[in-house]
């Protein structure tokens, strides 16, 4: 670099040489630049840092990460939208580089613009090895964003089994209603995830919650057309007379979206009380 080249000039993005050095994983440039007084925690237009750059680079991050959290990078910096680099790392799937971000000092329960943490990222992308890294150093599993919904609730949106498994054995309340009421089961059988279902179900979720609009984890199922599941509810004593805040019921609802073969088990398992057993319906 000639002594005359201005180390920290910034393009229009508000980007430096810096930051391109660590998101291309040049370890040799990042440390030429920093010995030439490039300033580790100068931010972008978007709020990022050189650190958060090293943390989406596929190459090389590890070195220069170490190499910058050395020379006083700010590891809780947080850009425009409340990022930090640790969530970087958690989305990104980067195991090695959440742990050493860990080791420095991350504050493992940040939470961004839209109230998320590190933990319910992991949980999103479905990185199980993180989600315990994340466990093992304290995070608050029942933590909640702007929305109210929690790291069980991504995972179980995402379809992530273990690590659903993970959170309830670490104990994440499997009953926490969102903005919307809605709860981790209700978004599991919404989505057609037959064991995370019976996961839930097994660790004592309210089968017959409902949500700020009446309805029940049963009615989602049927809407969607998720027969197995729909089974498993009615199995575990899920109310299948149920109305929601319009009157409609479960069935009526398997009805409007033609769900045939759903009817059909809602049908059976309608008791008709006057005669002690159960009778058929026609919607």
């Amino acid at each position: 670099i000639n002594s005359n080249a201005e180390v920290n000039a910034q393009d229009l993005k508000g980007q430096t040489a810096l930051m391109a050095a660590c998101e291309g994983g040049f370890e040799n440039t990042v440390q030429i630049l920093i010995n030439r007084g490039a300033m580790v925690n100068t931010q972008d237009l978007k709020g990022q840092t050189a650190l958060m750059f090293a943390c989406v680079c596929k190459t090389g991050h590890e070195k220069i990460i170490q190499t910058l959290i050395n020379s006083n990078a700010e590891v809780n910096a947080q850009d425009l939208e409340g990022q930090t680099a640790l969530m970087t790392a958690c989305e990104e799937g980067f195991e090695d580089i959440v742990q050493i971000l860990i080791d420095r000092g991350a504050m493992v329960n940040a939470q961004d613009s839209e109230g998320r943490t590190a933990l319910m990222l992991a949980c999103s992308r479905g990185h199980e090895k993180i989600v315990q890294t994340l466990i093992n150093s304290n995070t608050e599993v029942n933590a909640q964003d702007l929305e109210e919904q929690t790291a069980l609730m991504f995972a179980c949106a995402s379809g992530h089994e273990k690590i659903v498994q993970t959170l309830i054995n670490s104990n994440a309340e499997v009953n926490t209603q969102d903005l919307e009421g809605q709860t981790a089961l209700m978004t599991a059988c919404e989505e057609g995830f037959e064991d995370i279902v019976q996961i839930l179900i097994d660790r004592g979720a309210m089968v017959n919650a409902q949500d700020s609009e009446g309805r029940t984890a049963l009615m989602l199922t049927c809407t969607m057309g998720h027969e197995k599941i729909v089974q498993t509810l009615i199995n575990s004593n899920a109310e299948v007379n149920a109305q929601d805040s319009k009157g409609q019921t479960a069935l009526m609802l398997a009805s409007l979206h033609e769900r045939q073969d759903i009817i059909k088990i809602l049908n059976d398992s309608i008791p008709n009380p006057s005669r002690g057993e159960k009778r058929k319906m026609t919607p």
